[in-house]
């Protein structure tokens, strides 16, 4: 992974960088130990695994990074899910509030099902803590900009389909947009 976008941040002197695997919680705990402040970014979108390891290790990935930030006693967690684990097309008419999800058994693609899940299961643990950090989830809609991924991931396969011609359905879409082209 090309990491050089993250290098050229300032304060380099308070950055370190770490591996980290979502499917093991040691390795996130040892990432977190001696931090104040997490950032957890991202949810798997390997596109050729199937929706129930990619679900499971979403949700995994959320319970070692809020488990390990209440044991390290960080400061704060911030979160980035995204805008469709807040959009409920059934209630179209009503104003949504934190006690509103979407219904889970009706999201697709399964990366959607995961960002829902991975949100719903920090917000769990964090509600059942005696002592925890703050919990801050930023909630995007569509991400675009350049990217240091080298594999396929949702968002950009949907531009890339868009763009080249292979889009299957034309749809008249309204949605809101994230450019991270500017930070890059």
């Amino acid at each position: 992974m090309n990491l050089s976008s993250v290098k050229a941040l300032p304060f380099q002197d308070h950055l370190e960088i770490c591996n980290a695997d979502l499917s093991d919680a040691n390795s996130i705990d040892k990432a977190i130990e001696g931090c104040d402040y997490v950032m957890h970014v991202a949810d798997p979108v390997i596109m050729e695994r199937d929706e129930k390891e990619i679900v499971e290790l979403a949700v995994k990935g959320a319970t070692a990074v809020m488990n390990s930030a209440i044991k390290h006693k960080i400061k704060a967690v911030i979160m980035t899910s995204g805008i469709t684990t807040v959009i409920n097309y059934e209630a179209k008419d009503k104003v949504l509030n934190k006690e509103d999800w979407p219904d889970i058994s009706k999201l697709q693609p399964y990366y959607i099902k995961a960002k829902s899940l991975s949100e719903r299961i920090a917000w769990e643990i964090y509600n059942v803590a005696e002592v925890r950090p703050r919990l801050v989830v930023i909630i995007p809609a569509y991400i675009l900009g350049p990217t240091i991924l080298k594999m396929p991931f949702f968002s950009g396969n949907a531009i890339m389909s868009a763009l080249n011609g292979t889009l299957k359905d034309t749809l008249k879409l309204y949605y809101g947009r994230s450019d991270v082209g500017m930070y890059l």
